[in-house]
């Protein structure tokens, strides 16, 4: 057996180090961002037009994010409640816009350039000392009016990431409608420059070097994997130390009713409900976590190989490999390419110190389009 083992280090060594290669220059790349924008909304924020019954207007804009698929989104307090008195408006620091907490909601389409108004949402709750709110659809706009929700609406959202395991130096991207150039959607990319602590000493918001704009703000800012880890606030300015800082809350401080809530959600959505590729096309990216068995700290530097279908462990070849990666510093790693649901898939772990693990992954037919492997376990040599 042992040395069916040295083997497999010698077969898969190459792709450990073109996986590790992959991971130096990790960023956050086209078909992500693509995937992104059409879960990245454009808010207006409305208030009532005084003696004019029933008629709003649309005073300023903001971004956001479907987080659910029925429609819940994420943006930032001050698109929906004032930070300061604002005399022309009428309207006093720490009230809602508009009193029932309503604000339009544009969707990006795939064939049009500009977002399109589509949808009512109403305020369920925000923070305003972290800066962040949880909306829902309450209407679709149609002829005549706002409409009532049909029953099986369905809206694409992202998926909600561990903002605690960002770390310095990542790659991210902001998404979101700034207002430069028109009114379409703009991408940013930066990287993680800190974080502010909490009055727990936590991490509270993201610092960022990405260059945003006020009409940005509420929007997500998501990582090389995809998921969003936090909704853009603003940014500071510091002209005496010529110094910009861009903030973001973490999604992982926003209430732990909110973040139940969206779970709930995600978790309620079967097979049938939205639009699915049949499994012979439905694709998901498979994600997990390597930790050391005694200490339940993240292995580092972890290659993880998956190979074809029906393929043995012990008398793989290169050829058989068909997605790989490399831990990350908490253990965390997400395989590249994605790979097709509804088949079994042998997979290998090696990692220095550490005997390889192989095994066997079965991937539904109803795979989300990211698939949780959870956490695996190894022991020490």
């Amino acid at each position: 057996m042992r040395l069916r083992i040295v083997l497999i280090i010698a077969l898969l060594t190459t792709a450990l180090i073109a996986a590790a290669t992959w991971i130096a220059v990790a960023e956050v790349l086209p078909d992500v961002i693509e995937k992104a924008i059409p879960r990245t909304v454009f808010l207006g924020i409305l208030m009532r037009v005084p003696g004019e019954e029933g008629k709003l207007a649309v005073i300023g804009t903001c971004s956001g994010s479907f987080v659910g698929p029925t429609g819940l989104i994420l943006t930032a307090s001050h698109c929906v409640r004032a930070v300061k008195d604002d005399p022309k408006l009428g309207i006093k620091s720490g009230e809602m816009f508009h009193p029932d907490g309503l604000i339009a909601v544009s969707l990006n389409l795939p064939d049009k350039a500009r977002p399109v108004l589509l949808m009512i949402a109403k305020t369920l709750a925000d923070d305003p000392k972290i800066d962040i709110a949880l909306l829902k659809i309450g209407a679709v706009i149609g002829r005549g009016g706002p409409q009532p929700v049909p029953a099986d609406l369905k809206v694409p959202f992202m998926l909600v990431g561990d903002s605690d395991a960002v770390r310095h130096g990542e790659a991210v991207a902001v998404i979101g409608f700034p207002g430069v150039g028109g009114d379409t959607v703009t991408v940013n990319k930066g990287n993680v420059a800190g974080f502010t602590a909490d009055d727990q000493n936590r991490k509270q918001d993201m610092k960022l070097d990405a260059e945003v704009g006020p009409g940005s703000s509420g929007g997500p800012v998501i990582t090389e994997r995809g998921e969003q880890v936090a909704v853009l606030s603003g940014g500071v300015l510091d002209p005496q130390a010529r110094a910009r800082s861009v903030r973001a809350p973490l999604t992982g401080r926003m209430p732990s009713q909110w973040a139940q809530s969206i779970k709930d959600d995600v978790a309620g959505v079967r097979p049938g409900q939205t639009p699915a590729k049949t499994p012979s096309e439905r694709l998901t990216t498979l994600q997990g976590r390597i930790i050391d068995a005694a200490t339940g700290v993240g292995v580092q530097g972890a290659g993880v190989f998956v190979l074809r279908p029906g393929a043995s462990p012990e008398s793989a070849t290169k050829q058989d490999i068909i997605a790989s990666a490399v831990t990350d510093g908490n253990g965390f790693f997400q395989v590249k390419p994605a790979v097709k649901a509804g088949a079994a898939y042998p997979v290998v772990i090696m990692a220095s110190g550490y005997p390889p693990v192989a095994g066997t992954l079965d991937v539904p037919a109803a795979a989300p389009d990211v698939l949780s492997v959870g956490t695996v376990q190894l022991q020490r040599q």
